[in-house]
């Protein structure tokens, strides 16, 4: 898998990663697109994050594998993937009344 990872200020990097191990939550998707926003720039130049960030985080392709607990999608499925992921847990105050945005763990993550 590559992945272009800012390794130094103005320096990008196209590195080979390993294919990660799926839990029997996840879904692998291979990347066919992938968005390059303002805050990608910003990496790249050292105005926002910190060395060895991926870039690109609105990544769109094709299912080619499956947990052993997904039943709602399937291998050759196309799919995006949003930058940030909500809990969207019944007990999650924000979550629970749509303000996704601003659930805890929708800040802990990003692509």
């Amino acid at each position: 898998m590559k992945a272009a990872i800012v390794r130094d200020n103005s320096i990008i990097e196209i590195k080979n990663l390993e294919k990660p191990t799926l839990g029997p939550r996840e879904i692998l998707v291979k990347m066919q697109a992938c968005g390059i926003c303002g805050s990608d720039v910003e990496k790249v130049f050292g105005k926002y994050g910190q060395p060895s960030m991926r870039l690109g985080h609105e990544p769109a392709g094709v299912i080619t594998q499956v947990g052993s607990e997904i039943s709602d999608y399937n291998i050759g499925d196309r799919v995006f993937t949003h930058h940030h992921v909500a809990c969207y847990s019944a007990n999650c105050h924000e979550c629970s009344h749509d303000n996704e945005t601003m659930c805890e763990k929708y800040y802990k993550s990003n692509l």
